[in-house]
This record gives structure tokens, sequence and C-alpha cells, in this order.
């Protein structure tokens, strides 16, 4: 089972870097889309503290 499951996490990563969208691979879309909520955290914080 655990074969299976590193199998399938290793497919995964490689999808992700293989798969284009709008030119960008599949990580460059999370890591962009991680960053955006990330920006958005930190306005909401700011503006809650000041």
């Amino acid at each position: 089972a655990e074969q299976i499951q590193s199998i399938v996490e290793d497919t995964i990563a490689k999808l992700k870097n293989e798969v284009i969208l709008d030119g960008k691979t599949l990580n460059q879309h999370i890591a962009e889309q991680e960053k955006e909520s990330e920006e958005s955290e930190v306005n909401g914080l700011k503006r809650f503290l000041f």
C-alpha cells in the first residue's frame, strides 16, 4: 500500500510539472495562488492593525 502511495505521489508531482495551462505548469499556478492568498492575509492583518 505504501508503494502505491509513493507511486501515486511521484506521478502527481511529474504531472504538476508537465501539465501546462495558460503557458504555465500547474506548479507555477499553485505557487501563484499561494502567494496571492498570503498577500491577502497580510493585507487583512494590516487593515486590522492600522
